[in-house]
């Protein structure tokens, strides 16, 4: 192998967000007593962390998404609750994810439309450059869409809506360009693998092979592995999970970049919750 591939191979490395992941032990995992609550508008605790973890995106009022800086990436304790810049949305957002890179937007719209749609950010991680890309997906194979996850190449779309107890699994031929997406006649029943119904939010790891669902019935963050990285007809329910008393109201869950902690936000007060796992 040549040099300068691998000095680009060591590049790619240095730039991925994920390459010091490591799996999470949820259910061992410890909640920090100090958690965020947005003071600018409510239904706050919708939320996304950028991949470095300095900015905490908050969507509030319906159809506004405003940014917060940590000044110690992923510590919830130091999450300013100033806004540094927002964007107000033609639809009400349900869900928002991000390219690794800042510079790509998505929404899903609330459980009456049930549409993702793109957008270019001028400026990487600042949501107020956020203009559309004339581009979206309707096909989500789920009426009350809740929350929606894409991989981290780009490639893989997974959908989830809280009528069907179900995830989607859906292909883009373009890599981060929504309108590509197809569905790939793949899903996985949560409510037959590990008794999970009413799901509200999941999340994918970086290698393809755990996701997380937090539920409304259950009311708690379970874990999920896939024989096949990237493959839900292959999952299975783990019989590991993150319980405890300020699970109740699921509305987002995200981990940081190395796996060492999890964030879950709830309807109840709108309060967004660290735990070190």
């Amino acid at each position: 192998m040549s040099v300068s591939r691998l000095m680009q191979m060591g590049s790619a490395r240095i730039n991925d967000p994920y390459r010091n992941w490591s799996h999470p032990d949820i259910a061992n995992g410890v909640k920090n007593t100090t958690y965020f609550a947005s003071p600018h508008g409510i239904n706050t605790g919708l939320f996304r962390w950028s991949y470095d973890g300095t900015k905490l995106f908050i969507m509030a009022d319906s159809t506004d998404v405003h940014r917060h800086t940590a000044s110690t990436a992923y510590d919830i304790t130091t999450v300013s609750s100033s806004v540094d810049n927002e964007k107000t949305f033609t639809e009400t957002v349900r869900s928002i994810f991000f390219k690794s890179d800042g510079t790509k937007a998505y929404t899903l719209e609330d459980t009456t439309t049930d549409i993702i749609r793109q957008y270019s950010l001028s400026t990487a991680w600042d949501i107020s450059t956020a203009t559309s890309d004339s581009k979206s997906y309707s096909s989500l194979q789920t009426s009350s869409a809740e929350d929606f996850f894409i991989s981290y190449d780009g490639l893989k779309l997974y959908t989830m809506g809280n009528t069907t107890d179900k995830i989607f699994q859906h292909t883009l031929s373009t890599s981060w360009d929504i309108s590509t997406a197809s569905y790939d006649s793949v899903e996985f029943n949560l409510s037959t693998s590990g008794s999970q119904t009413n799901p509200a939010s999941m999340w994918f790891a970086p290698t393809g092979k755990y996701f997380w669902v937090h539920g409304n019935a259950t009311d708690d963050i379970r874990q999920y592995s896939m024989t096949t990285d990237w493959d839900i007809s292959t999952a299975s329910y783990d019989s590991i999970d993150f319980d405890n008393g300020d699970l109740v109201g699921p509305t987002a869950l995200q981990f940081n970049n190395d796996g060492s902690k999890l964030y879950f936000g709830r309807a109840l007060n709108d309060f967004i919750w660290e735990v070190a796992v």
